[in-house]
């Protein structure tokens, strides 16, 4: 594994369920973007998008990218949504580990998001308008999460999503 194997997808495609399972496969430690800035902030996420704003959280998102790709220790990352998508954030994560891309069917976001009032980016959407963000931001994102070297579909069990990820790792690292 290179330095890092970074998990990268949509809200709700399961990122930090799967890197928690994945890390403890691989030995390696876990890490999740959103919650460093959390400790970091010593606030929610919510809370200090609400307060602060999107850009104030992409910004320190990017710093957090930036100190766990130099810290030296092989990892699993789990990043926040958005995160590929902005500032130079793609070209980072690919000169410093393994993209993995879990791509997870609208259908089954809408489905895990629908009642999730812990993102402050979707909370007071309508079923009609979170259906229409899904399919706007999901299309908006894919450029950068189809950069991914490994392509997962997410509408699999952990287990099986972890073992496709490693079977994948295999073949690109022979």
């Amino acid at each position: 594994m290179k330095q890092h194997l970074f998990l990268i997808g949509f809200m709700g495609s399961g990122k930090s369920t799967v890197g928690k399972h994945l890390a403890e496969l691989q030995n390696h430690p876990f890490l999740d973007t959103d919650l460093l800035i959390e400790e970091r902030i010593q606030q929610n996420l919510k809370d200090f998008i609400l307060e602060s704003g999107e850009i104030s959280f992409r910004l320190l998102e990017r710093e957090v990218l930036k100190e766990v790709i130099d810290s030296q220790q092989k990892s699993v990352v789990a990043t926040g949504g958005g995160l590929p998508c902005f500032e130079e954030n793609t070209k980072l994560l690919l000169e410093n580990g393994i993209l993995v891309f879990i791509d997870t069917p609208e259908e089954v976001l809408f489905n895990r998001l629908l009642n999730d009032d812990s993102r402050p980016l979707i909370e007071n959407l309508n079923e009609t308008e979170l259906k229409k963000y899904i399919s706007v931001k999901l299309a908006e994102r894919r450029p950068f999460y189809e950069q991914a070297s490994i392509k997962i579909s997410g509408d699999k069990s952990i287990n099986e999503i972890c073992s496709e990820i490693q079977d994948k790792l295999e073949l690109l690292m022979s």
